[in-house]
């Protein structure tokens, strides 16, 4: 046992003598602070942590010191200040032992104690938004002095208002707003300046005819009175564009944000014929739609590639129709530039079509009852080569629009209409063709509905007049002047001249007009408006106007606008004032039952939409209001159109 313990220290002994060493002489790890750096600003209130970066250390024992003006505040990773401390320098103070526990040089960092901040994160109008009441801009922001806000409200460039509050006027309701706004902070910081803007919402827009059963809302939706047939579903409200099928069924086509075409309304029965396409097999080929139209042929489109696209088209032959020779029983016709649609032929049916290509060609498909008497129908397909444009007329009084103008290259114009057969020329000694003039070097044809006649206006100011509607109890008429318009004067139709100056058709009128109206020169016509019952409204270029009524004709000052309704006139003057006249009597107040909101007069009104059997009076307040004659045709959608109307980005 001693002999090991002599071993042991002779082995050692010798180690030292030749330089060797024990374990516990070995160097130690070191370790140093290479970065400081903080998680946050320095500021008042909120959690600041101080991160170094080291190489062999152990952060989680690192010794902080946080410091201002020499007063130790925190021995933590981490610091909050408070107001105390607001514009001061914190000094950190870092110490980190390494793996083998030698503490590293100590290292500092300083930072600047910042003030809290804050913004104003959103803002929203509250109230209804109307002139002459106050609107509310209610906003957020976190850690603000609310009370604090600062707003200025800009109607374009021009500053309108300032403060939290705006109360509008007439004429700057209606426009785009943009408000300004900044607060301070609990700190007392200003905010940034931020910007909001704000659109006042036109809650209709678009193609509106409440007799054809539908609205298009400037929101997107589709209102569709539809009884039977398939209606918009609930939500949808993205649709830009609707086209009413008129003259036959209720359909109305409509496209929305993507493009994408949708059909609502009444189904279209042709009984048990068969049906050579659907619009569901045609929707995708629909683009840029110019009009659309039924018959008893099928539903149709003109697009604007020139393309018309036909869909629930019959070729059932039943009662001699020759379906399949018919033009527009074709699924889809090319290079298109005009349709006539629902013609009326000599026995008054609405199914004859005329169709204009960009070629020239000029195709006039037609239906009537033959000449047996058999009360069955004949098809006639007649053409005409360069054509460059066509119109539909009143000529033979067929019932509607029941003939055609053609205009040539030359703007020469042939009518062609009912003689012995569907749409053939018009000889000069036919029973159509009296009047005065010819009809070359046309500018434009006025034809008014059920007139059986055409006044043609020529690009040198002389005029043609055609047709037995217009001249039968003429018998002179100066050939010389230069025709701007026809007018019509309550029931008589007047020429109007280019220095505004009327020309009677009948000696009887030229009598009559000054002999009842003598405190009324009829000269400087700019308008003149029938209504029913013999009535209506001449209008000046001045504004000044005759209200023409049975009992009590009167003149007015300043006459901006005119619109009729059942037994109404409805007159707006230039100081935006809208006043009703009962036709028969204008000094009769209007009766509250006539109408579902019983108004008498309206100020500030903006735009009068007509409805066809009502009308949507728009006013500068921001109302909407439903004029409507009865409950029949109207009432359904009163409540929809009266109804709040979400606002629009």
């Amino acid at each position: 046992m001693k002999l090991s313990k002599y071993i042991i220290l002779i082995t050692t002994l010798l180690l030292v003598a030749c330089g060797g060493s024990s374990p516990s002489d070995e160097p130690k790890v070191t370790t140093k602070i290479d970065k400081i750096s903080l998680n946050s600003e320095l500021i008042r209130g909120q959690s600041t942590s101080a991160i170094i970066e080291c190489v062999d250390c152990l952060k989680d024992e690192a010794i902080y010191s946080w410091k201002i003006d020499n007063v130790v505040v925190s021995q933590s990773s981490s610091f909050t200040p408070d107001f105390e401390h607001l514009d001061k320098t914190a000094v950190i103070t870092v110490q980190v032992p390494s793996i083998d526990q030698v503490m590293s040089d100590e290292v500092s960092y300083q930072a600047e104690i910042i003030s809290r901040k804050t913004k104003v994160e959103s803002l929203e109008l509250t109230g209804k938004h109307t002139p002459n009441t106050t609107t509310l801009a209610d906003f957020t922001c976190d850690n603000c002095l609310s009370e604090t806000i600062s707003m200025q409200w800009f109607i374009g460039d021009q500053l309108v208002a300032t403060g939290a509050s705006f109360t509008p006027e007439l004429n700057n309701f209606d426009k785009p707003i943009t408000i300004k706004a900044k607060v301070i902070s609990i700190d007392k910081i200003v905010s940034e300046t931020a910007s909001f803007d704000f659109i006042k919402p036109t809650p209709i827009s678009g193609n509106i005819d409440l007799s054809d059963k539908y609205i298009l809302m400037s929101n997107g939706e589709l209102i569709f009175d539809s009884t039977n047939g398939i209606q918009p579903e609930d939500g949808k409200s993205d649709f830009v564009n609707a086209y009413y099928g008129k003259h036959v069924w209720g359909t109305v086509l409509a496209q929305d944000t993507k493009g994408k075409f949708f059909k609502y309304g009444d189904g279209r029965e042709f009984y048990s014929h068969e049906k050579e396409s659907s619009f569901e097999d045609i929707k995708e080929k629909i683009n840029n739609v110019k009009s659309y139209w039924l018959d008893f042929y099928g539903e149709h489109v003109l697009t604007g590639d020139g393309k018309v696209i036909t869909w629930d088209n019959t070729l059932d032959d039943s009662g001699n129709f020759e379906y399949s020779k018919a033009q527009l029983s074709q699924t889809e016709l090319n290079d298109v530039k005009q349709v006539l649609h629902s013609l009326y032929d000599c026995s008054s049916s609405a199914n004859t079509s005329a169709v204009l290509y960009n070629s020239g060609l000029l195709v006039i498909d037609g239906f009537w009852w033959d000449k047996e008497g058999s009360h069955q129908h004949s098809y006639k397909r007649v053409e005409k080569t360069g054509v460059s444009k066509i119109q539909a007329v009143s000529y033979a009084g067929g019932g509607g629009y029941d003939a055609v103008a053609i205009f040539d290259e030359q703007d020469n114009v042939e009518v062609w209409t009912c003689s012995n057969e569907p749409f053939f020329s018009t000889q000069e000694s036919g029973e159509y063709a009296t009047g005065f003039g010819d009809l070359q070097n046309v500018a434009r044809i006025i034809s008014p509905l059920d007139s059986k006649a055409i006044l043609a206006i020529k690009k040198d100011g002389s005029f043609s007049i055609r047709g037995s509607g217009l001249t039968y109890r003429v018998s002179s008429l100066n050939t010389e002047i230069k025709v701007k318009d026809l007018l019509k004067i309550s029931w008589m139709y007047v020429l109007l001249d280019v220095e505004g100056n009327i020309h009677y058709l009948d000696s009887y009128w030229s009598e009559y007009l000054p002999e009842q109206f003598p405190e009324f020169s009829f000269d400087n016509i700019a308008y003149s408006v029938p209504s029913d019952h013999s009535n209506g409204v001449v209008v000046k270029d001045d504004g000044s106007a005759l209200l023409i009524t049975q009992n009590n004709p009167q003149t007015l000052s300043s006459v901006k606008d005119v619109n009729l309704v059942d037994n109404f006139m409805l007159i707006t003057d230039k100081e935006d004032k809208l006043m009703t006249y009962y036709d028969h009597d204008s000094e009769r107040e209007l009766d509250a039952d006539f109408f579902s909101n019983g108004i008498n007069q309206i100020e500030g009104v903006s735009e009068v939409i007509n409805l066809g059997h009502g009308y949507i009076i728009k006013t500068n307040l921001g109302e909407f209001i439903l004029v409507q004659p009865n409950e029949s045709y109207l009432s359904y959608f009163h409540d929809k159109i009266n109804r709040p109307i979400e606002a629009i980005d």
